[in-house]
């Protein structure tokens, strides 16, 4: 997720990841999103190439701007998770297609 000018790995992903970010990045205390792990954007992509050789799922959520309220407006930009052999189709059971 962007906060300001760098990038962070939220608690979840970070422990999993932790072996595979740069040396450049540090350990931060976040209000609301607890121990996160800090990476400069110039790291991200090889972040990203690091996470998908991995096979580690990942989200992307950059800062927009901000509301009248104040508050900072995110976005999902990216969403990817490793391709499985067994996968079936998306709302498979709401289609009424069977794998």
């Amino acid at each position: 997720m962007q906060c300001g000018n760098r990038w962070l790995l939220t608690a979840p992903h970070a422990a999993g990841a932790r072996r595979l970010v740069a040396p450049g990045a540090s350990r931060v205390r976040r209000p609301g999103l607890g121990e996160c792990l800090e990476v400069d954007p110039r790291d991200l992509p090889a972040l990203r190439e690091r996470l998908k050789r991995a096979g580690q799922a990942h989200a992307l959520a950059t800062q927009t701007g901000h509301y009248r309220t104040g508050f900072k407006r995110r976005e999902l930009v990216l969403l990817w998770r490793p391709a499985t052999s067994t996968a079936s189709p998306f709302l498979a059971s709401s289609t009424g297609v069977t794998s």
